[in-house]
């Protein structure tokens, strides 16, 4: 077992890219340890060539994905890809259990930390409530969707506890930072199983204000012209469906309204049109973040065939390529609208039987326009039966999101313009003694790493700035030592002082109870000093040690003597 540990320490140094400073150790006949002096090894080199690769970052290999840099950001991105799905409940629990047990054990000053053996202590407490919690209503909310707090809460501590493990080792008594955990191994997300997708929330906020709509205007506002009387309900609801379809695209016929006669009318209309926006506002804003995630493979493969790899070819080309795919993309999808809309419209103009208006093909080209830019004159005489206003119902649903969607497409083109004229005026920078010089600090060594390469490069692209460097580098003065790094012994000397910290506190906690112990008695000999003194004693002061009193206290010598003992106490 002891050869295959020593064994194991040198493959794990040499299969990496990095240095690594590992005990030598040397077994010896009876199968014993003696553990030497570190070794630095670095896949077969000398220890001297492993500093030098290990100071200047210099590329280990020149393939794709095996940079420093490179399985740096794989790792954080694994990282935050594989976070546990939590409640808030669930996470405000976590993290008010870890602080009350570091505040109970005084192991820092701001209590943002505990041990890895009062974690798996808490998890104890925490699996043995889950036994006694009732299986069947766990069950019976597993299948309507709602996840187990106790379950979400046990895998957020096996995570920590693992988390801690790789880290410090198996030990027990590594430290366990709980609220940067919470942060980066976590994600919060909604108790209620149809708020946790964008597109359902979507679309329940959407139903939710439609069938808000009818029972507002109908039976509490009770307004007429919204929900006209007529033989049958269907008739009622149907003209309310539309006139919340009309309210919600910003379209406004005309054709609908609220009664002006009315002060309560009128007053319920705006506080009606006030959950119209904040609908639009939260509805819209989770469908764009939906259509986004099933566009992206689609919106990547029209920016590699716009970009391409051909370097000779003119930046203004390219740009002029992506601002016709765009505007491209948007015509097309106007048309097709509009195509709907006419054809619709005529198909259900000609076939209905209760039809006081009639439209040629002009004037459905003219009414889909207004529809589907969300204008609506009001100009029209819309006087139809039950399928037109159904139709609208849905199709102004449609032009909402087209516009919507149109203009955020456009407010973007420039955004990606921008970032296609950096990219490619950076893209095609050759070695040149100008790009050292730009891309290295003022005191530099003729020599760029991979780090130096990256912030530059970030800089020049746009997608950091000076504003961004200085509180993270603030950050990083705060950590680093004397010698300018942030190295693993000042964690060490860290819990060393910290411990160190505890035991004067402790010591101190004991000296403050002897001082009390010791001012009981005292307070209590004093008081039976004071009962037995004469009232000329009282008036002059005197003590029985023979010093002097001070000038108050003739007045009061039980008032001093009390105090006094206190002070010498403590």
């Amino acid at each position: 077992l002891n050869k295959e540990c020593a064994t194991m320490w040198k493959v794990r140094a040499a299969s990496s890219k990095r240095k690594h400073s590992i005990p030598k150790v040397e077994i010896s006949s009876s199968n014993e340890f003696q553990v030497m002096e570190p070794e630095t090894l670095y896949n077969d080199s000398s220890p001297q060539e492993a500093d030098l690769v290990f100071d200047d970052h210099r590329l280990s290999s020149k393939e794709r994905g095996a940079s420093e840099i490179e399985q740096l950001t794989s790792r954080i991105e694994e990282r935050s890809a594989n976070r546990i799905s939590t409640t808030a409940k669930v996470g405000k629990r976590f993290t008010k259990s870890c602080r009350k047990i570091a505040k109970a054990k005084a192991y820092c000053s701001n209590f943002s930390k505990i041990r890895l053996r009062d974690l798996k202590e808490l998890r104890n407490v925490v699996e043995e409530e889950g036994h006694r919690a009732p299986k069947f209503w766990v069950d019976c909310c597993k299948m309507l969707g709602f996840p187990s707090e106790l379950e979400q809460l046990l895998l957020c501590l096996d995570r920590a506890i693992e988390v801690v493990q790789e880290q410090d080792g198996f030990d027990g008594n590594g430290w366990f930072y709980y609220q940067d955990f919470t942060v980066y191994y976590t994600r919060i997300e909604s108790r209620w199983p149809w708020l946790r997708n964008s597109t359902v929330f979507s679309a329940l906020s959407m139903l939710c204000f439609y069938l808000f709509t009818p029972i507002f205007f109908c039976f509490i506002v009770r307004d007429r012209n919204v929900c006209p009387i007529s033989g049958s309900n269907y008739y009622e609801w149907e003209t309310s469906l539309y006139f919340a379809s009309v309210t919600l695209s910003t379209v406004g016929y005309g054709d609908v309204t609220v009664e002006l006669n009315n002060s309560w009318h009128i007053l319920s209309g705006i506080i009606y049109m006030i959950i119209c926006n904040v609908t639009l506002i939260v509805a819209f804003s989770s469908a764009a973040e939906s259509s986004t995630t099933i566009f992206k493979d689609f919106d990547k493969w029209i920016l590699s065939w716009v970009w391409g790899n051909n370097k000779s070819e003119l930046v203004h080309n390219k740009i002029r390529r992506l601002t016709f795919l765009r505007l491209s993309q948007i015509l097309f999808t106007f048309i097709i609208l509009n195509f709907i809309g006419v054809f619709a419209s005529q198909i259900i103009v000609a076939y209905q039987e209760e039809n006081n208006t009639s439209w040629g093909w002009m004037k459905s080209l003219y009414w889909a326009v207004q529809t589907t830019t969300t204008i609506g004159y009001g100009d029209l005489e819309m006087d139809f039966g039950g399928g037109m206003r159904i139709f609208q119902i849905f199709y102004l649903i449609l032009a909402t999101y087209f516009v919507g969607n149109t203009l955020g497409g456009l407010a973007s083109l420039k955004d990606e313009i921008n970032d296609m004229k950096a990219f490619e005026t950076w893209n095609r920078r050759e070695l040149s003694r100008g790009l050292i010089d730009e891309l290295q600090p003022y005191h530099h060594d003729d020599k760029i790493d991979q780090y130096e390469f990256l912030v530059a490069s970030l800089v020049i692209l746009g997608k950091m700035s000076y504003s961004d460097v200085v509180p993270i580098m603030d950050k990083y003065r705060s950590l680093a030592c004397e010698e300018g790094f942030i190295k693993a012994e000042e964690v060490e000397e860290s819990d060393q002082e910290l411990g160190n910290c505890k035991q004067r506190d402790m010591g101190f906690e004991q000296q403050i109870e002897e001082s009390i112990s010791r001012t009981k008695s005292g307070l209590m000999s004093n008081v039976t000093f004071v009962q037995g003194s004469s009232a000329e004693q009282e008036m002059t002061g005197s003590r029985a040690d023979g010093l002097p009193p001070p000038p108050d206290a003739q007045t009061h010598g039980s008032v001093f003597s009390v105090t006094s003992i206190y002070a010498s106490s403590f």
